[in-house]
């Protein structure tokens, strides 16, 4: 499963989700094409001072890492962690400035040795990585190890704080733009709910009508038409099974303004099965629901929990289906969601990582229930909402 920055508090959606997607993509490619381009102008432009040996360390240690980064954040996505490895990496090569680059990159003023590119891309990796503070820290401190590094004074550092100021201000337009559409694209959803769930509840009312129709009223019918006198053995088995049918419609909730106390929970998660997913892929969902009953809260946090939860599955399993599966058993009600994706080491999931943990877990909490996520990486991922009977 593929992670966001860390940096980033606010639940994923999916347009802050193709945000990062792109910016990690952008930071491998600056990594990468920085290390090999940095390390051949390194190898060839070697000349004293420079010292061979201290030039050949740099730069192999560097396109390792470059590599390195690149494989974990296209696996699991750019965190403060990864980044934070890399910002300290830039500082030590711009640690040693005078051991790495020739007389003429020294006396020069305008950044142009490897070194320079290095810790110009650093500033641009931060900032896709990072949150507005935390990037701009860390272009503080490239640009201060730079400063310290060439031992001379130099616009390079003002060059990198201005370079930190274009980035992070670029990437506070993205995200923010990126937010502003998954909050409505988030009550879209939210609307398509609450309408599914009225129109669950309508149902329940016609359906009610309709037995009553169909038994009670059916049989007053033929009393008042003389289909059926008053003392015929027939009058006696309908009355019988009518007034069953009424003190089971008397154990539906009542229905007051607004709605039902309560509602299907099959119906309501036949909704969260339908819920639109701009950008993400279509999912194939299997739905296996029999009619519940549950408090209209308890339903509707059931219901948002498995749109959360289906969400991920679009956005993270690389698979295109998914099993819904719902049981009312003696100790409470539970709800399941199943992909065979990819699948993920759910030890490795962070503190900051709240799609799961607020949207999901939090939400059954609210309730008075729970949920419980069991993954493996390559076999797939079981979430397990739980509610318990009163």
């Amino acid at each position: 499963m593929t992670q966001r920055t860390g940096s980033h508090q606010a639940p994923e959606g999916p347009a802050a989700a193709g945000v990062q997607r792109v910016a990690t993509n952008i930071a491998v490619w600056i990594r990468l094409s920085s290390a090999a381009v940095g390390g051949l102008v390194a190898v060839i432009g070697a000349a004293p001072p420079a010292r061979p040996d201290w030039v050949t360390i740099s730069a192999t240690t560097f396109l390792v890492w470059a590599g390195t980064f690149a494989y974990i954040a296209l696996k699991r996505g750019l965190s403060i962690p990864l980044v934070g490895v890399d910002v300290l990496v830039v500082v030590g090569i711009c640690l040693v400035y005078g051991n790495v680059v020739p007389a003429g990159a020294l006396a020069s003023v305008a950044g142009t040795s490897w070194v320079d590119l290095i810790a110009s891309t650093g500033v641009f990796v931060a900032h896709t990585g990072l949150r507005l503070a935390h990037g701009a820290l860390a272009t503080v401190i490239i640009a201060v190890a730079a400063a310290i590094g060439r031992s001379v004074v130099s616009e390079v550092p003002v060059v990198l704080v201005l370079q930190g100021v274009l980035a992070g201000g670029m990437m506070v337009l993205l995200r923010s733009g990126a937010e502003a559409a998954d909050t409505a694209l988030a009550k879209r959803a939210a609307a398509f709910v609450d309408a599914a769930s009225r129109a669950a509840v309508r149902a329940d009312e016609r359906d009610q009508q309709r037995r009553l129709h169909d038994t009670v009223l059916a049989t007053l019918t033929m009393i008042g038409t003389g289909a059926i006198s008053r003392g015929s053995p027939i009058l006696r088995v309908r009355a019988a099974e009518d007034l069953a049918t009424v003190n089971q419609l008397r154990s539906y909730p009542d229905m007051e303004a607004g709605g039902s106390q309560c509602s299907r929970l099959d119906l309501a998660l036949l909704a969260a099965r339908s819920v639109p997913r701009p950008g993400l892929r279509q999912l194939d969902v299997d739905l296996d629901a029999p009619p519940i009953e549950l408090p209209r809260q308890v339903t509707a946090g059931f219901a948002d929990s498995v749109a959360e939860a289906l969400t991920n599955v679009a956005r993270h399993a690389d698979t295109g289906s998914a099993v819904v599966r719902a049981s009312d058993r003696p100790d409470g009600v539970v709800v399941e969601v199943i992909d065979s994706g990819r699948g993920f080491a759910t030890d490795w999931i962070p503190p900051y990582r709240r799609g799961y943990r607020d949207s999901i877990a939090a939400r059954m909490r609210a309730i008075g229930g729970d949920a419980r996520i069991t993954s493996r990486e390559g076999v797939g991922t079981l979430v397990t909402l739980w509610w318990p009977h009163d």
